[in-house]
């Protein structure tokens, strides 16, 4: 153990050479993954499609609580204790998330077996539903790898199985394959992700078990109960609306549009993540400074998100339909349609996550959990409406979703407004005027 510890790179170079391994990781992923859907789709057809993102989302979306904000915690406080005291770090962080996951997987079960009707649906879900356990104590590991400065490890793993998982479906896909047997597929890939990544940390640095110290657990339990629970809300409100679509929807081929376009602005959300978690120390920086720093940190990010979300948004209006009319029909023209009818909803996601970090970094985590409340309290209120006035339709559905993500982005920069005492609100008028009478302009043309 010491030798291996001693061994690790410490250093400025080596913390972005851990950021290079991890944005590789990460961008591998959400390349594979676009390519997978596109792929994936025109094998088993849209609505198969539907059901078959539905039953992961339902583990997807209890993926936050299980994780419970852990990751960041550990690999802070890795660095904080003493090295005799860190087997009871790990190990204690380990034994909550196997906790955590056993009674997410739990949760899910019961919720299948109380609210879907479907058999076989039913059973999707249920299988599934270990993939929050297997996946959550995986990323245990990637966490550790990252605490070591190591992050190449993680990323060879990661790749590897991501490979192995896409490849492994498409096949099982293209063979004609039921939706069952594609998931047991890729549940046995994840558990042996797992088994792998477990043994490339004991082999490299040291044994790694379960720890009941009362010190560790409650540090992670009362450290990660407020940012756990914000990333909950703000993870949940895509794949949770496609749960929730489901049972107010019965049309298979709408469902399955709307997975699609959901899995577009998942994938998207998780590169602008990418992307701006790339900016912490500078905002780390600005917000410990002087707030005319954060002024304008703040004032870039508002203008940033109106100035490459309007751009990607009026391209997707203007360009998606012309190559719609020049192609053959397929079975994505509805639901590009519809996402680049919707692609302005990038404006609030770029926006989004440029303020949540400024008011994590800001230590402002309780506010930034009130302030996630609102986003699916508002969605839940303004579905249930359409609904009970017949209104709901997949147009309706992603301008609630806007709607959602756009309050969410307002009140998060109200709340940073006060530390940024020289910034006004007439400073941040201009890129909405602007942005917004391009895209309706576009929008009204097409």
């Amino acid at each position: 153990m010491g030798s291996a510890l001693q061994s690790t790179p410490t250093g400025l170079r080596a913390a972005l050479a851990n950021g290079a391994y991890l944005a590789v990781t990460k961008g591998y992923y959400l390349l594979l993954r676009g390519m997978y859907i596109a792929v994936f789709v025109h094998l088993i057809g849209v609505e198969l499609y539907g059901y078959y993102t539905y039953a992961q989302n339902w583990y997807v979306l209890f993926m936050p609580l299980a994780m419970w904000g852990m990751n960041e915690l550990l690999i802070s406080e890795h660095v904080r204790t003493d090295p005799t005291r860190r087997a009871a770090l790990i190990g204690s962080g380990l034994a909550l998330r196997l906790l955590l996951g056993t009674l997410c997987c739990l949760g899910i079960i019961a919720s299948a077996a109380l609210f879907e009707d479907q058999p076989g649906l039913r059973l999707l879900v249920i299988v599934y539903s270990q993939g929050v356990l297997a996946r959550s104590l995986t990323g245990w590991f990637s966490a550790l790898f990252v605490a070591h400065n190591r992050s190449l490890y993680w990323l060879y793993i990661s790749v590897f199985f991501t490979t192995v998982e896409v490849v492994a479906a498409l096949s099982l896909a293209s063979a004609g394959a039921a939706l069952l047997s594609i998931a047991l597929c890729q549940c046995a890939v994840w558990w042996c992700k797992l088994a792998v990544a477990w043994r490339v940390y004991h082999n490299r640095f040291h044994r790694i078990g379960l720890r009941w110290n009362t010190r560790f657990l409650r540090f992670y339990l009362r450290s990660g109960a407020a940012l756990g629970c914000a990333t909950f809300l703000l993870v949940c409100m895509t794949p949770g609306l496609l749960v929730f679509y489901r049972h107010l929807a019965d049309d298979l081929r709408l469902i399955g549009e709307v997975a699609i376009v959901l899995q577009l602005f998942q994938i998207i959300d998780q590169m602008i993540m990418l992307v701006s978690n790339a900016a912490l120390p500078e905002i780390n920086r600005a917000s410990g400074a002087a707030p005319a720093n954060l002024a304008r940190f703040l004032r870039i990010g508002w203008n940033g998100a109106f100035l490459c979300g309007g751009a990607v948004s009026v391209l997707c209006m203007l360009l998606v339909p012309q190559l719609i009319a020049l192609l053959p029909p397929n079975k994505f023209d509805q639901p590009m349609l519809l996402f680049a009818r919707f692609s302005w909803i990038i404006i609030p996601l770029c926006s989004l996550h440029s303020f949540r970090l400024a008011l994590i970094s800001t230590g402002r985590i309780r506010r930034f959990l009130g302030v996630m409340i609102s986003g699916p309290a508002a969605l839940l209120a303004l579905i249930l409406t359409l609904h009970a006035l017949d209104k709901l339709t997949t147009h309706s559905l992603f301008a609630a979703l806007g709607a959602s993500f756009t309050l969410i982005s307002l009140l998060l920069l109200g709340a940073l407004k006060p530390l940024a005492q020289t910034l006004r609100w007439r400073d941040l008028l201009a890129a909405p005027v602007l942005g917004g009478a391009a895209i309706v302009l576009v929008a009204w043309a097409a």
